[in-house]
């Protein structure tokens, strides 16, 4: 498997000595599908589907509904499995166990454009895994009157542990479909709001441990309670309400670590020069008053065009939660790290640069642990049909057993890449840290100023200094009988 390296880096080019806030976190990126034929629309999702404990992924494509297995538990990824034919325009997709069997069902919303009678037909539905090994059957029909669904989500709205279906649409509001016996026998379909949704999510925003309901549309971002009374649900109240504000998309997650819930927000406009943000809204008393806004980012120009995505998560181990975005406009994948585990974002963006495709107007991102090493990658479809993902990876750490060290450093300097004049021949497990295409000085002084560097227990002075000298003053290094190290030849 090709892997290329996309590290994160800063748009202006200045060079690395200069740069004042350096991340440990690289990203090297694999190909999983070049050919995928996927949709303008895309959408993409990592799920366990053959229960085997790793991380497969799901996508929608010309071709029907698609799943790629994780062959070896480290993002080693096989050829694609069709798992449902279609021919729909649009397919939103959901992994969860509908029918609490233990294993992990598909949950589909598909737009199917009939060309004789000029029009649409919607249709939101399921697909069981019958063996728990990724074999699914027929799709059951769960609803067909919804229009222009833009959003799937599940959770146990009415606290019965099981999973029922919302769907957030242009047409219809938002709606949640009962599982009325926890097997995935839906029903009782109840409108929660008449308003449209771009994007929906689940949380408990009210310390009252029911699921409330998020949204996000062309007026704001708004939540509604979860009143846990005969299954009702409250007035929306609201949380943001940008200038011109079109559309956008929202997640909720912990900031601050107070101990509750706030709100992730991204939003863009279309109008002549595109425009959006992002920002994360603090609930300031644990009850769903939110009164502080806290702006993340407000880029402008043609990455928010289309497609906006934004998720909570920790990219760089640090146990709080960063802040991931897809910007199709300029190719990129960005992130911006919680820099104190209270809510305050570094300025400066950071990218996944994509390599080999055209400007998009789709980009689907989806982050999940692919590889099983406990960091959270980045796994990505584009409207150019490539699906393909990004690994989670230490800056330095070349054998990516979590840790830089002294094995690190006689890995890499073993090959014989360092400063070989041939140039633009190594990868990221070769030395390049800083995604130029080579190994030199510059690689090393960003890992040891990410600070990460971890010395072993036994580690002499000497050892130290020889280690300095033969990267600064262009020495070999040698281990002598007595463990010390000097200059002459590599051990």
């Amino acid at each position: 498997m090709k892997r290329k390296l996309a590290i994160c880096r800063i748009r202006c080019g200045e060079p690395l000595e200069t740069r004042s806030c350096l991340s440990a976190t690289v990203f090297v990126e694999s190909e999983i599908d070049s050919s995928a034929e996927l949709s303008i629309w895309g959408d993409i999702r990592a799920a366990d589907l053959d229960g085997d404990g790793d991380m497969d992924v799901l996508s929608p494509g010309s071709d029907g509904v698609a799943w790629y297995e994780n062959m070896d538990r480290a993002g080693t990824f096989g050829e694609r499995r069709v798992i449902s034919v279609d021919e729909s325009d649009r397919t939103l997709i959901h992994a969860a166990d509908l029918d609490g069997d233990g294993d992990t069902d598909v949950l589909l919303a598909t737009w199917v454009y009939d060309e004789d009678a000029e029009s649409r037909t919607f249709e939101v539905s399921w697909l069981e895994n019958t063996d728990g090994a990724g074999t699914f059957d027929a799709r059951h029909q769960i609803s067909t009157d919804l229009y222009w669904p833009q959003t799937l989500h599940v959770a146990d709205l009415d606290g019965d542990q099981d999973l029922d279906v919302l769907v957030g649409s242009r047409g219809s509001g938002v709606v949640w479909i009962e599982n009325r016996s926890g097997v995935g026998d839906f029903g009782n379909q109840r409108m929660i709001t008449t308003s449209n949704a771009d994007c929906v999510d689940t949380a408990d925003l009210d310390g009252d441990k029911g699921a409330d309901v998020l949204v996000a549309n062309g007026n704001g971002i708004y939540w509604i309670q979860n009143l846990g009374e005969s299954e009702r649900f409250g007035p929306e109240q609201v949380v943001y309400q940008p200038n011109y504000h079109h559309s956008a998309c929202v997640h909720a997650g912990d900031f601050d670590a107070d101990g509750d819930i706030d709100v992730l927000s991204g939003w863009k406009t279309e109008d002549v020069v595109p425009t959006g943000g992002v920002a994360w809204h603090e609930n300031t008393d644990g009850n769903g008053e939110f009164g502080r806004t806290h702006l993340i980012t407000e880029p402008v120009g043609a990455m928010w065009f289309v497609n906006l995505s934004v998720f909570a998560v920790d990219l760089d181990r640090d146990k709080d939660l960063d802040v991931l975005l897809s910007s199709p406009g300029d190719r990129t994948i960005s992130w911006f790290e919680n820099t104190d585990g209270r809510g305050s974002f570094g300025t400066e963006q950071r990218n996944l640069e994509l390599k080999n495709v055209q400007v998009l107007p789709s980009l689907s991102i989806f982050p999940s642990d692919l590889d099983g090493d406990g960091d959270q990658d980045v796994l990505y479809s584009s409207s150019d049909n490539k699906i393909a993902w990004f690994e989670n990876r230490l800056t330095g750490d070349v054998n990516d057993d979590g840790i830089f060290n002294s094995r690190d450093l006689v890995e890499v300097f073993q090959l014989g890449k360092y400063e070989d004049e041939i140039p633009r021949n190594a990868t990221f497990d070769d030395g390049d840290w800083n995604g130029d295409g080579d190994f030199d000085s510059a690689d090393l002084i960003m890992a040891f100023e990410a600070g990460h560097y971890v010395f072993a227990a036994k580690t002499t002075a000497r050892e130290i200094a020889a280690a300095v000298d033969c990267v600064l003053g262009g020495g070999k290094m040698w281990r002598d009988v007595n463990g010390g190290a000097s200059s002459g030849s590599w051990w």
